[in-house]
């Protein structure tokens, strides 16, 4: 994958995960976001510039998977 399309994967994965758990949970539920997203956005913008194993990938992904299904679970 060259860089330039391994950016524009950055951004678009990014806008998934703000779209993904940006709706509005139940009352009583986890509510606020953006602390787990802002790290995995930044994460992956600094990621964006330069080599990256297939590892740290791997670890992103879980961490977007974590957020969305604490999201899915708390119906946001």
């Amino acid at each position: 994958m060259n860089r330039t399309t391994l950016v524009k994967s950055v951004g678009v994965i990014g806008t998934i995960i703000l779209l993904a758990v940006g709706g509005h949970p139940a009352r009583g539920q986890e509510s606020d976001w953006s602390g787990d997203l802002n790290r995995i956005l930044s994460r992956l913008q600094s990621m964006g510039h330069g080599y990256y194993s297939s590892a740290e990938w791997d670890d992103v992904f879980r961490q977007i998977d974590e957020v969305t299904a604490r999201a899915t679970r708390a119906g946001a």
